[in-house]
Formats: structure tokens, sequence, C-alpha cells
């Protein structure tokens, strides 16, 4: 809520996109400890936009498509900063993954300025978009911790967050609105492996009894 970026659309005269160069000085090469941890929270916003979506991409040019252009340009978005959805693939057991390469933050042999690593996040279900829900959820597994990435209204989320939206994030997203901007709240949290076993059986019988 601290943060407001530029924007994000290209200027048509050729000039520099605010939004974008934010973040990639952000992203870059931080070396406080401080400085880390908020890049981290930088890259994971990104990453969450970059996996919490139906959007299909075309590994041999990099071209984004799907049913809703604003989930499109969310990941054309993440994209221009260098946090990309790079291929959609199927498992030997037929499991989801979607695979985000993204600038490496942090210490170790594989972190630095110009690196970037490969994130492999295993898609376990998909909550699509409804107009009851007025949100999207993916639950997701990455280097054995499962995650639920959420996107949607805040009126929606609101009533589900741990912590309420700060002062903040509210006269941001009541100004935004006020300029006639379309606004979203993405939110995600780690789910405990037995959490999750109980939610999943509940859902696959709701979802069976469904199409039966």
């Amino acid at each position: 809520g601290d943060v407001v970026f530029g924007p994000f659309i290209a200027d048509p005269l050729g000039g520099p996109v605010l939004g974008q160069l934010q973040v990639k000085d952000i992203l870059g090469e931080p070396s406080e400890p401080s400085e880390q941890s908020f890049a981290q929270n930088v890259l994971w916003f990104f990453i969450c936009i970059s996996v919490c979506h139906t959007v299909q991409v075309n590994s041999k040019d990099m071209q984004y498509s799907g049913p809703s252009p604003d989930e499109v340009a969310l990941v054309e978005g993440a994209n221009s900063v260098g946090v990309s959805l790079k291929s959609r693939r199927k498992t030997e057991l037929q499991k989801e993954e979607i695979v985000v390469c993204a600038p490496s933050i942090g210490s170790g042999e594989n972190r630095g300025k110009g690196r970037v690593t490969d994130h492999v996040f295993v898609v376990l279900h998909t909550i699509e978009f409804s107009a009851e829900r007025k949100r999207m959820s993916v639950l997701c597994q990455h280097e054995g911790v499962i995650h639920c990435i959420t996107k949607g209204a805040d009126i929606a989320l609101a009533t589900v967050l741990t912590s309420k939206l700060g002062a903040k994030e509210e006269d941001h997203l009541r100004f935004f609105s006020e300029m006639g901007l379309r606004t979203l709240v993405v939110a995600s949290k780690t789910v405990d492996p037995s959490a999750f076993a109980s939610w999943e059986s509940q859902w696959l019988t709701a979802k069976g009894s469904l199409e039966s």
C-alpha cells in the first residue's frame, strides 16, 4: 500500500514507460536486506499475476492469448518487467505446470544482476471467476509449498483477507476508481497440506455432485 507505480501504458511518442522502469529498478540488484525483502514482495506480486489466470502462451514467439483481454494485459504487463509466463505444460501424471521466468533476488550463486530463474508451479485446482464469487483462485504447489493465489474485485476479497485492507490501500482503490479505472486486488496465502487435503475432498465431492 506504500507504493504506487507509474503507468504501464506505452507512450505513443515512444518515451519510457514509467511503471516498467520503477519495477525493473526495484528488481534490479537490491543490496540491503530491507531492499531485498521489498523486492521479494514486489516480485511475488508479479509472479501471482503470472500464475493466476487462464492465459495461454505460444512458447515459440512468447505471444499470449486468452478469452479475457484483461488477463492477457496483466500477463503482458508482468512480462514487460521481466516476470514472464514461459509455458503451460502437462506432466506425466497429467498435472498442469505453469513455468514463470523471473529475476533472481537475494544471495547465492544463482542470484545477482541479470540472472533469472524458472519457477515451476504445479496447478492443483483452478476456481474460475464467476459473477457470484467475483474472484478467481488457483491452488498450486511451488517447491513443495501449497499456495492459494486469488485475484478479484476489492469488495469480494475484502471479506476473505486475513488482514483488512489498510487506509492507504483503500485510498488508492478509491482514487483509481474515481479516475474511471477498473481495480483489482491480488492476494495469496500458503496452505497447510492437511487443510488442503480436507478442502480438496469436500471440493471434489461438491464438484462431482454438480456434474452428475
